[in-house]
């Protein structure tokens, strides 16, 4: 079963009604698609763009692929707000009492900073 059938599957159960044309679980299907292109890697021709003036302090400019391009801090730290937000809308929705959300340091019903240390 895929994990978006899954995720339907959950929300069938719960009464949740998932809306996967918008955030958060828009970025639930862009999560699963990032992680495929990452576990199921395939070879990709990539063409540079013609015309590059060559910079001889940082080199040419190489062509990035598909998931180069998405590993950003900014998709890194949505992936994970959203991730947040539709574990806390499904728990909702299934009528869990709001203290299992609550482990961790930070917890998942708040979420401050970022995903990814900055080595302090």
């Amino acid at each position: 079963m895929s994990p978006e059938a899954k995720l339907r599957l959950l929300a069938k159960l719960t009464n949740y009604n998932p809306d996967f044309g918008r955030r958060p679980c828009q970025t639930f299907s862009e999560i699963m698609g990032y992680r495929n292109r990452m576990v199921h890697a395939r070879t990709e021709t990539l063409t540079f763009v013609e015309g590059q003036v060559y910079d001889p302090t940082t080199g040419p400019t190489e062509p990035e692929t598909g998931w180069e391009q998405a590993t950003t801090l900014e998709t890194a730290e949505r992936f994970y707000k959203d991730s947040l937000e539709l574990v806390r809308q499904l728990h909702e929705a299934a009528g869990l009492p709001e203290y299992l959300l609550q482990f961790g340091v930070s917890g998942w019903s708040e979420w401050s900073g970022s995903p990814v240390s900055d080595g302090e």
